[in-house]
């Protein structure tokens, strides 16, 4: 099996993880851009605006690879089932 056949077998599993690391990624870029790219910033605690808008902005790019892989799962299992 070439590469390529074994990664569009996997490919739910492989859109999954890229978007939980995307959320992951996103938050922790937006919270040290809130803080000057400076571990030790002057303030050692995260306010609550700049979480939540990093949540935000973690969830915005994580969307599109999640239900790319809901969607990819969903026909995998009708396709498994016969094509109902």
């Amino acid at each position: 099996m070439s590469f390529f056949e074994y990664t569009m077998r996997r490919a739910a599993p492989i859109l999954f993880w890229t978007a939980i690391l995307l959320f992951i990624g996103t938050i922790a870029v937006m919270l040290l851009l809130e803080r000057g790219l400076n571990p030790y910033g002057s303030e050692s605690i995260v306010n609550a605006s700049a979480l939540v808008s990093a949540i935000v902005q973690g969830l915005g790019a994580a969307v599109w690879p999640f239900m790319g892989a809901g969607i990819i799962w969903t026909l995998q299992r009708k396709r498994e089932e016969g094509g109902q």
